[in-house]
């Protein structure tokens, strides 16, 4: 894991880990964090979550992290991901903003290693 990036994207796992209080390591300590939409979408949309649980998810969403929605630049790549990669499409639309972000992706997901484009930061739950 690299010390030298001021700017980390999350992926959902990620988050989730996060949000349970297992460490993902230290590399994320005094970093910008950036996620997508579909980040936040997975997360608060669990079915049969209790409303608390929601309004702590969103409140780590409204004041730890930069959420990016979903623009013309990230639909491209996310077609041209899920096309080559054949990810679902959830998991290219969160490549396809970490890769026109510029912003290495932090993940346990070994999937999207397969995303030269991608610089990915795995880390192991």
């Amino acid at each position: 894991m690299s010390g030298i990036n001021s700017r980390f994207f999350l992926d959902t796992n990620t988050v989730v880990n996060i949000l349970q209080g297992h460490s993902v390591g230290n590399v994320l300590e005094g970093k910008l964090l950036h996620t997508s939409f579909m980040v936040e979408l997975e997360c608060l949309s669990k079915p049969g979550m209790a409303a608390s649980e929601a309004r702590l998810i969103q409140k780590f969403f409204d004041e730890e992290v930069i959420v990016h929605e979903f623009d013309s630049i990230i639909k491209a790549h996310t077609i041209d991901i899920r096309r080559s990669k054949a990810l679902k499409v959830p998991d290219a639309i969160i490549a396809a903003t970490a890769i026109k972000l510029n912003i290495p992706i932090v993940t346990a997901d070994t999937d999207f290693e397969k995303i030269t484009e991608l610089d990915v930061v795995l880390y192991q739950p």
